[in-house]
């Protein structure tokens, strides 16, 4: 899929915890079938999207990626408009993450995440999609799509070394476990898990992961990921 165009936030920070913003979006895609066979009615599709709403960040956490607790939830409710094959619709985001630490070098992550259009018939290029790192480990990159999806997520880390000052916040041994479900109108609801595993390094630019993830349905990756871990 290709897309262009632009966006406009005007936002508010409330306190050094809260921030709320509105937003706006206007794009143009191009979504082309390349390769392999298809029996979505949207294989070809090119024209505009438009999204408006409100975004909300809350945040106690320690740190962004590794954090040894508190709570970070990330929102946004708003609607799909003016929208290539699809009907104007509302939609909404949900992210939570809660951290806590056990015995000084071991942290546990609860999260989970949850998007929706209300079981509107939005075109393939707008879906919500499962699978890949971040979204399902063992499976494929956007394996799953569909107008409705959660996940949930439960992550271990025990830090097995430190790094200098300026250079990250240490080395993790990490393991989890992850479930999703993805559904639309026209489809039944498919249900994945899998677990995982491997190494983190935290540095200030994001997270460098090294790892594999088994998962159901026979899913098996060996997965490389900067950015984040959770």
């Amino acid at each position: 899929m290709q897309r262009s165009g632009g966006s406009f936030d005007a936002g508010w920070t409330v306190n050094p915890k809260l921030q709320l913003a509105l937003t706006y979006a206007d794009s143009q895609i191009r979504w082309t079938l390349i390769d392999g066979t298809d029996d979505s009615p949207n294989q070809h599709l090119s024209g505009t999207a438009q999204q408006a709403g409100v975004h909300f960040s809350f945040s106690d956490a320690a740190s962004a990626i590794a954090s040894p607790y508190g709570i970070h939830v990330d929102g946004f409710m708003g609607a799909l408009f003016h929208s290539a094959a699809s009907p104007n619709t509302p939609m909404a985001n949900i992210r939570v993450r809660q951290s806590w630490t056990v015995a000084q070098r071991n942290t546990i992550s609860l999260s989970g995440d949850a998007n929706t259009y209300f079981r509107a018939a939005v075109a393939d290029p707008f879906r919500y999609t499962l699978g890949g790192p971040l979204r399902l480990y063992a499976s494929s990159v956007d394996e799953y799509r569909g107008t409705d999806d959660a996940l949930g997520r439960l992550v271990y880390l025990r830090r097995i070394a430190a790094l200098p000052t300026g250079i990250g916040e240490g080395v993790y041994v990490t393991g989890g476990y992850e479930a999703g479900n993805v559904w639309s109108p026209e489809a039944r609801s498919i249900l994945r898990q899998d677990a995982f595993g491997g190494l983190l390094l935290s540095t200030p630019l994001g997270a460098l992961t090294l790892g594999g993830a088994v998962g159901d349905a026979g899913h098996r990756k060996v997965f490389f990921t900067f950015g984040r871990l959770f």
